[in-house]
């Protein structure tokens, strides 16, 4: 086991081809895409601090456990068991090192850091070389252990510390990358056995290097040394410096662009004025579908963004650029009429005086899931809905089957007694048939009540509350001229929906008629619907100048089956329980206003 000694101003060696050499105080990260690519890296970077008398610590997470990283090195790493044995090389589980205290602290991680190096000097190892796996780290804490990352450039700066923090691709989002990115000094990927890299540590050296020289130059160049003007030096300086300064940034830009494409995330850039500097294929079709036009280099957002959610996004970039963080989700509709859903993050681009000098918009498409939370919400409320149902029928059953099914028991009993005149039989026949009729009356209602309760919504399709209306104008039109009723509409806040036609019509004409049904004697109906577009929802709201209901005696019996509030006018009281079913299978809710000889108000409530 050979232990190789380095100057104190030669570079560590990192193991890894495309970094070569490192200062202390380096903090990189690595992206990988399979559990070997990550292997692959990790071997020679512990091989070359094990060689060059570095106290090696490596903190596992799954898929890599802990026997697993101690198998990997053994392949890879000649006489590792030997390194091992003197305790040149320590493997913890994440547990004990991220989430000592069941978890995440960073001010207890970089007391762990501090001691793990006083531990690494004192025995007489020349620095630490630590990498974490960040497989275990969880949503809800990105943004603290971002911070934490961070925090940890400037720990570290003046140590004997080598850090490289392992990332895998499959957990992280483009955004994920470019945060991660943003707060190591060199970023770095193996794809599939490729490496991709956005900047080294020495080429930061080479063009500080340069830039050193060339000021040194300078100095001499001011005190009088004009041949070396004459010779070009600076000129030939300046020119070198700005190639691989160039060569740098392009070799970035295409590793940046990498990402972004291969990427399933819509992602565009914007500077603080919020004009477009960058975007992927995905972010394009996204503005195709939502806004009917592509995006544009140079074109500002707001320009794209629809009218009604143009100031919340303003205010939404506003906060960005004073450093904070916007997520939310949004619903979009589809050329097709389907919905879509996106899970939206805006962030800030800053730099390394955390100075703010864009924005980055992330949207990653969630309308599947956002689709089975709805299914999974609604078969939750149907089952509510239904068990409410169960009591409105047991209410049915005891009071309105009973009465007609006792009378005819009562009255058969009566007929087929001997002792009863031919007249009373007529009269019994009589009854047992009026009976009948109530009966079969309620089982028709009964089964119509059953039909809609049960049946499945049937395609969803683009409605118009307009056309709605103008149907039903049409259907009930010798009504409306004989009553003298004033329909007036207003849809311009929101013209249509996505739904189930039939029971949109069924609704309209059912509120539409109660409303000319119960007007006032004397006074001609008027009936306005509106329509709002407020939040992901959409309000349509019935109102009128009626009879209205006493809603101090009935708030709770509205919407109740056979619930009748004026029974001096012929009904059934069924149509507002029905109105108040097909919302409800609508996935929707309606609520009611109401004053006595004032008027009536209900508000349906629909999701967009």
């Amino acid at each position: 086991m050979s232990i190789q000694k380095i100057s104190p101003d030669e570079l560590r060696p990192t193991g890894i081809d495309i970094i070569g050499g490192t200062n202390w105080g380096t903090h990189f990260c690595n992206f990988y895409e399979t559990k070997q690519d990550m292997l692959d890296i990790l071997v020679p970077f512990f091989k070359a601090g094990l060689e060059h008398n570095e106290y090696c610590v490596y903190i596992t997470s799954d898929p890599v456990t802990v026997k697993d990283a101690e198998n990997s090195l053994r392949n890879g790493i000649p006489e590792f068991d030997s390194y091992l044995s003197e305790k040149r090389i320590e493997i913890l589980p994440h547990t004990d090192w991220y989430l000592k205290a069941g978890r995440f602290d960073s001010s207890e991680i970089f007391k762990s850091w501090d001691g793990k190096l006083r531990q690494a000097i004192s025995n007489g190892f020349e620095g630490l070389r630590i990498n974490g796996n960040a497989t275990w780290l969880e949503r809800n804490i990105w943004d603290t252990f971002i911070e934490y990352e961070r925090d940890l450039n400037e720990h570290i700066m003046d140590k004997q510390i080598i850090v490289m923090c392992t990332y895998p691709l499959g957990k992280c989002i483009a955004s994920d990358v470019l945060d991660v990115a943003h707060v190591h000094k060199a970023a770095i990927a193996k794809r599939k056995g490729t490496w991709e890299i956005f900047e080294t540590p020495d080429t930061k050296q080479t063009k500080a290097q340069i830039i050193k020289k060339n000021d040194q130059l300078k100095d001499r160049i001011n005190i009088g040394t004009q041949q070396l003007k004459e010779a070009g030096i600076d000129l030939e300086i300046k020119t070198l410096e700005h190639s691989i300064t160039e060569d740098a940034l392009q070799r970035s830009e295409a590793n940046l662009r990498s990402v972004f494409e291969n990427t399933g995330t819509s992602l565009i850039l914007l500077d603080t004025n919020l004009n477009i500097l960058l975007f992927n294929g995905n972010a394009n079709n996204l503005a195709k579908n939502i806004f009917q036009r592509s995006f544009v280099y140079g074109l500002n957002m707001l320009e794209l963004i629809l009218e009604d959610r143009r100031e919340e996004f303003v205010k939404n970039c506003k906060s960005v650029l004073e450093g904070n963080q916007v997520i939310f989700e949004a619903s979009y509709p589809m050329p097709d009429n389907s919905i879509c859903w996106y899970n939206t993050r805006i962030f800030p681009i800053q730099i390394d005086d955390n100075r703010n000098i864009g924005i980055c918009i992330s949207a990653e498409d969630i309308t599947e899931r956002k689709n089975e939370e709805f299914e999974k919400e609604k078969m939750t409320n149907d089952l509510i809905h239904r068990n409410k149902d169960l009591e409105q029928f047991s209410y049915m059953v005891s009071h309105n089957l009973r009465a007609p099914v006792a009378n005819i028991m009562g009255f058969s009993k009566m007929l087929i007694n001997n002792k009863s005149s031919d007249e009373d039989k007529i009269i019994f026949g009589e009854q047992i048939n009026s009976s009948a009729q109530i009966l079969d009356e309620v089982i028709r209602d009964l089964n119509m009540i059953l039909t809609v309760k049960t049946e499945l919504i049937s395609r969803r399709e683009k409605v118009l509350f307009s056309a709605l209306v103008d149907n039903i104008r049409k259907i009930i039109q010798q009504v409306i001229e004989k009553e003298n009723a004033v329909i007036t509409t207003d849809f311009e806040k929101a013209g249509s929906i996505i739904g189930n036609r039939v029971y949109l019509y069924s609704i309209f004409l059912n509120l539409i008629s109660n409303s000319i049904k119960y007007h006032q004697p004397g006074l001609a109906p008027l009936i306005n619907i509106s329509t709002i577009d407020n939040q992901g929802k959409i309000f349509i709201v019935f109102e009128d100048n009626g009879l209205g209901i006493d809603m101090l005696k009935n708030k709770n019996k509205v919407f109740g089956l056979y619930k009748r509030f004026h029974p001096e006018i012929k009904g059934k009281g069924m149509g507002l329980y029905m109105v108040k079913s097909q919302v409800e299978l609508l996935g929707g809710s309606i609520s009611i206003k109401s004053k006595v000889n004032k008027g009536t108000t209900f508000t349906i409530e629909l999701n967009k």
